[in-house]
């Protein structure tokens, strides 16, 4: 079943099944989607926010997001919303504070929300905001589609679908350990792979590279770095760096901008790895290693 074929209920299912940070990062896409410029805030230094979505346009406008992955059966409370209101004190330009949930509001929680000017977005309204977007790219993004009776998926693209679930889980652990954790998704059996480096130096932030244990780098000549160059170009990427010290790691991203997702991630890894390490990634799966 694809996941634009959920129904609601199966939707909502899929989502209070997530992983709380995971949420945390759908909603903030999903903020983005609707032309807000979004930050997840890092774990449990957050001070209660999970989200800050800002947007210029046609005035600046800034909301504070707090994000609840319950069950149906929990539904946020009166003193939940009392103090999520306080949170507008605690930075400046704030417009409004908003909870989404996966559940519903009690009566006495929405009186609350309504005398105390904090926005409320319920299951049935999260799974609308969803919806209205007709696109299937958030879901793809969060709920792997379901494979086990479509005739037509082949094997290689089931695969393709484990590495980008496991590279999205990576991109999503060095996010909430930003500048802490280094992530390695390590080729089954090599001794190459991929790391993500949330803060490698002080002015270099979500730095993505590929890892060589043998450290050929080192022994890389002018005709290799043009063509190490001429893939991360192809693929709107740049060189950003070399370690030869921590086993041969070459960083490719975007310094300072827009850090690699996904998809870029596995399209350039099908060049860089037959060309660059003599390894092919077509026989080999994927695991985090912290």
């Amino acid at each position: 079943m694809d996941n634009i074929n959920l129904t609601d209920t199966e939707l909502l299912k899929k989502l209070q099944e997530m992983d709380e940070y995971e949420f945390e990062e759908l909603v903030a896409d999903l903020w983005a989607k609707h032309g807000w410029s979004t930050t997840v805030t890092s774990g449990s230094n957050d001070g209660g926010v999970d989200v800050i979505a800002e947007k210029d346009t046609p005035f600046y406008q800034k909301q504070l997001i707090q994000a609840k992955r319950y069950s149906s059966r929990t539904k946020v409370g009166r003193p939940d919303i009392q103090q999520y209101s306080s949170l507008r004190h605690r930075t400046d330009n704030v417009d409004a504070v908003v909870v989404v949930t996966t559940s519903d509001f009690t009566p006495q929680a929405e009186a609350a929300a309504a005398d105390l000017n904090v926005k409320t977005v319920n299951s049935e309204r999260l799974i609308s905001m969803i919806t209205e977007l007709k696109t299937d790219d958030l879901l793809q993004k969060y709920i792997p589609a379901e494979t086990e009776h479509d005739s037509d998926v082949t094997l290689s693209e089931i695969r393709d679908r484990s590495k980008k679930d496991i590279l999205n889980q990576a991109i999503r652990l060095s996010k909430q350990n930003s500048g802490t954790v280094s992530v390695g998704v390590y080729l089954d059996g090599s001794d190459s792979g991929y790391v993500i480096s949330p803060q490698l130096t002080d002015d270099i932030y979500n730095l993505h590279g590929f890892i060589n244990e043998r450290n050929s780098i080192g022994q890389f000549d002018t005709q290799d770095w043009e063509n190490i160059k001429s893939i991360a170009n192809r693929n709107d990427l740049e060189v950003v760096g070399v370690d030869e010290e921590r086993g041969g790691r070459l960083f490719v991203g975007r310094q300072g901008g827009r850090p690699p997702e996904a998809d870029e991630i596995l399209r350039t890894m099908r060049e860089f790895l037959p060309e660059v390490f003599s390894v092919s990634p077509q026989f080999v799966d994927l695991f985090i290693q912290e």
